[in-house]
């Protein structure tokens, strides 16, 4: 099941893709004290938020397709929902990370760490962001609303996990402090990441509800 169904597979990768992103929280959240830096303390809290709506969007479809095992129309109707659900979740993270982003570009205390931890992310970031772009690609193919919304959530992930590593490896092997490159470099990943999550998340709520439209109509007026 879990070679041959790519939904099952998503769904258990994405249980421990939640594990691996609870450590990484945690690292955060400790080097938000151990620096006193808002900017690890935000990442923190934005790595809970979204372990937790991961957690949300995996029981759903788990509990929901066992509720509508013999209704396959409300299960395509649950799974419109997740879509359109997860659409507006990053709409609110997007902008809750533009803040972090902006205060993080203005700041002119560094964001510090230890070079291990920093080489460490640095090889954790990339192997994510490539695994995220060949699962994203993947999903489009499935047609499944749910495990798009998961790998959308990965990807999204995997951009932010690039503005905290460029931020990191700024602040802890850069010594010239030139603030004229400093700052345009911090923006330009910051702002990027930013303006993807939105782009994918509106493309998922305008798709979601002409969906959850079309089957609105279709039961309305059944053949």
């Amino acid at each position: 099941m879990f070679l041959n169904q790519y939904d099952f597979k998503t769904m258990v990768l994405s249980f421990f893709s939640m594990i691996i992103n609870i450590v990484f929280a945690t690292v955060n959240l400790v080097c938000a004290f151990l620096y006193e830096s808002l900017w690890y303390g935000t990442l923190a809290g934005y790595y809970f938020t979204l372990i937790l709506f991961r957690g949300i969007v995996v029981s759903s479809a788990v509990f929901g397709k066992a509720n509508c095992r013999d209704d396959s129309n409300g299960y395509l109707k649950l799974r419109h929902k997740i879509y359109l659900a997860s659409g507006i979740f990053l709409v609110l993270i997007q902008i809750a990370m533009s803040v972090a982003v902006m205060q993080t570009v203005l700041s002119d205390k560094a964001a510090r760490s230890g070079e291990i931890i920093a080489i460490a992310t640095a090889a954790y970031v990339f192997y994510k962001l490539v695994a995220a772009i060949v699962n994203l690609v993947r999903a489009k193919k499935s047609g499944d609303h749910v495990v798009q919304s998961l790998r959308n959530l990965n990807f999204v992930d995997a951009c932010m996990s690039m503005v905290s590593l460029t931020v990191l490896m700024l602040g802890v092997f850069d010594e010239t402090g030139d603030e004229s490159f400093l700052l345009p470099m911090k923006a330009g990943v910051g702002f990027a990441a930013c303006f993807i999550t939105l782009a994918i998340a509106v493309t998922m709520i305008v798709k979601s509800c002409f969906a959850l439209k079309k089957h609105s109509s279709a039961s309305l007026n059944p053949k």
